[in-house]
């Protein structure tokens, strides 16, 4: 009886000890006052340590600050080409004070501080572009296109300012599955699914995965062995590159190019923390006419443990601002609604994973 017992927990046992009573819950909702001033397009969000957050606004160019509350603050920023000016700007990370941001128009990726008082000043400064980053003690993880040495682009890097080197780790071939060998057409059919990738790390390894396929990738960054993991559940509908969306995309007909993508799941977010790997997916609602987010939790491991809709959160289209605290384990989601007026109503809410 005894070893019978064993048998039939092992497999849970392995998964790890977090998946006994994981779970998501709503903790915080915070309706974001507008009264003061108009959030035009956001595209990323940061919540700090006091609970006030920044929102990037990339159509105006700046950058809004709220309080706990959700009462504006102030504004940082605006559309220019000048000192702390910005063109279609986007917020990737936050962590002990610095502010990653890239102004995408410019071609620069930047890393303010930002201090008790919510002042805000530039610190480093990188030539280039990413659709997303993180902030680590002494080095940055991007996920862009950046050539090494020998010139061959890579999507997944590591970047140590200070000893000014970087370590390449993913192509964009790596990131669709496909051999490295394929040629233009299966990278432009791949394309049309999308082309954001998103990455986290955690020890000595990295963890990336494109938009348009749930299968994450663990990259060991000492031995470069790659691992896949992803559990494709029944809420999770995998995109296909139909000639109808490649031929959308190449006439640059984003109106009918995101109506067909709306028929599939789009992954929006990566974490990684010392317990799970969370990964985000954006599901259209057809009774409502908005997305909402779905989670699921791994363990470091690739082990699936969970997967929640977040019902309380929508959004017009896949790109959701969504801002992950390793410390306190918090995932917040920037809910938006337009009214029949025509008028936007963002609400902050926020989701404990425990």
């Amino acid at each position: 009886m005894k070893k019978t017992l064993i048998n039939l927990l092992s497999p849970l046992m392995i998964a790890g000890p977090f998946v006994f009573g994981q779970d998501i819950r709503l903790i915080d909702k915070i309706p974001v006052s507008q009264q003061d001033c108009l959030i035009e397009a956001d595209d990323g969000i940061a919540v700090l340590p006091n609970g006030s957050f920044i929102i990037c606004d990339t159509r105006a160019g700046n950058f809004k600050i709220f309080d706990k509350n959700g009462r504006f603050v102030k504004i940082f920023g605006r559309r220019g080409n000048g000192p702390d000016e910005f063109s279609y700007p986007t917020i990737f990370d936050y962590s002990d004070n610095k502010l990653l941001i890239s102004n995408s128009e410019k071609y620069r990726i930047l890393v303010y501080h930002v201090n008790e008082d919510l002042e805000i000043k530039l610190g480093e400064e990188f030539f280039g572009y990413c659709c997303d980053a993180r902030i680590f003690p002494d080095h940055y993880l991007f996920s862009g296109s950046k050539a090494d040495p020998a010139g061959k682009w890579y999507e997944i890097y590591l970047s140590y300012p200070r000893q000014k080197k970087h370590s390449f780790l993913l192509t964009l071939q790596d990131l669709f599955n496909i051999s490295p060998n394929a040629g233009q057409p299966q990278l432009a059919e791949k394309a049309s699914m999308g082309v954001r990738s998103y990455c986290d790390s955690h020890g000595d390894h990295v963890y990336a995965v494109w938009e348009g396929l749930l299968s994450v990738i663990r990259v060991d960054t000492k031995t470069n062995k790659q691992y896949r993991f992803g559990n494709k559940t029944s809420l999770y509908t995998a995109p296909v590159a139909s000639k109808e969306l490649i031929q959308a995309k190449k006439e640059r007909n984003l109106k009918k190019h995101f109506k067909i993508l709306f028929n599939y799941s789009i992954i929006r977010k990566l974490f990684v923390t010392d317990r799970y790997i969370g990964i985000v997916y954006m599901n259209y609602d057809r009774e409502i006419d908005l997305l909402n987010p779905i989670v699921q939790l791994y363990s470091l491991d690739g082990n699936f443990i969970m997967e929640k809709k977040l019902d309380q959160v929508t959004y017009p289209h896949m790109l959701m601002s969504l801002y992950y605290d390793k410390k306190t384990n918090v995932l917040s989601a920037l809910s938006l609604k337009i009214d029949d007026q025509a008028e936007s109503h963002y609400t902050l809410l926020k989701y404990q994973i425990i």
